[in-house]
């Protein structure tokens, strides 16, 4: 360039600048390691492709090239190369976190101690689940229990979703008196007006 005075003379051209265009990474796009819908127990790991980046900029802030997401929404990722250049943004993955279904109780429908000639029925106190699961791997809303142990029951909603164990209820079995028998001092026929012990 040149500049001009006031009596309008002009400099020599100044020296050369040289520019160069730094190309913008490529827009890199997310892989997920599984489901992207799921249930809140458990989590997805999203990978951005562009494996020569120098650094990555997730939507959550991490800097990383893998995120571990456990809540829904939706994430992008930016890549910067070594150049410093930052790419286009990818395209959003939407994450879908269902909630656990609450809790059940269990209800026994009498003494959670008892002798060995009886029962007891424990059922759930979610009486609207899809489904359950007891901890002896039966599937019905209650269970009949005649044994001693700890018993606990899971839920399992709409979206397949498990609830958390119950709290257990433990149960006691007390075994019956051994069978008497009997003994007699004497022979047990005996005459009319005899007797026995």
């Amino acid at each position: 360039f040149t500049v001009q005075n006031i009596f309008i003379n002009l400099s020599d051209f100044s020296s050369p600048v040289v520019t160069t265009a730094k190309p913008l990474p490529p827009k890199p796009s997310i892989a997920a390691n599984g489901p992207i819908t799921f249930c809140a127990d458990t989590n997805v790991v999203l990978t951005s492709s562009a494996l020569q980046a120098n650094s990555y900029l997730w939507s959550t802030g991490s800097n990383i090239q893998n995120v571990k997401i456990n809540t829904s929404g939706s994430y992008t990722v930016k890549t910067i190369s070594s150049q410093g250049c930052t790419s286009p943004v990818s395209d959003a993955v939407r994450i879908v976190v269902n909630p656990l279904p609450p809790t059940p109780t269990i209800v026994a429908n009498g003494p959670t101690t008892f002798c060995a000639d009886t029962n007891v029925v424990l059922t759930s106190s979610l009486q609207s689940a899809i489904a359950y699961r007891w901890s002896t791997g039966a599937a019905n809303k209650n269970i009949t229990v005649k044994t001693q142990g700890a018993y606990t029951v899971r839920t399992i909603d709409g979206n397949n979703c498990f609830s958390l164990n119950s709290t257990a209820v433990n149960v006691k079995v007390n075994p019956l008196p051994a069978t008497p028998a009997l003994f007699s001092t004497k022979d047990s026929v005996f005459c009319d007006g005899d007797n026995t012990v």
